[in-house]
């Protein structure tokens, strides 16, 4: 099954998580704010192509981003599971090797 959305690893700080679980209960739409350095880390985010494409630039650009998740991205969020097989981590590591040079 295909799916708009990619898997992302961010580093999101505790407060972000708070506001991010309560935007999920609430069904709320969210912005997150994420410094560069941010950009690579262990929190897992569901991002469409666009959000992805601008995480790249503010990769190379070394700018702050701020993601604007909608109701139903949050909803997607919340079905991703905390364990993801090791293949998945090692893709997902070479892209981001590939794309945040920092």
């Amino acid at each position: 099954m295909c799916t708009r959305y990619t898997n992302v690893q961010v580093n999101i700080s505790e407060n972000q998580k708070q506001n991010l679980k309560r935007a999920m209960e609430n069904g709320d739409p969210l912005s997150i704010r994420l410094d560069f350095h941010d950009l690579c880390g262990d929190d897992v985010l569901a991002l469409t192509n666009s959000q992805m494409n601008r995480i790249i630039k503010a990769c190379q650009n070394g700018k702050v981003l701020v993601i604007k998740m909608s109701k139903a991205q949050l909803r997607y969020n919340m079905k991703i599971e905390d364990v993801f097989c090791q293949l998945f981590y090692k893709c997902l590591d070479r892209w981001q090797q590939k794309h945040c040079h920092f």
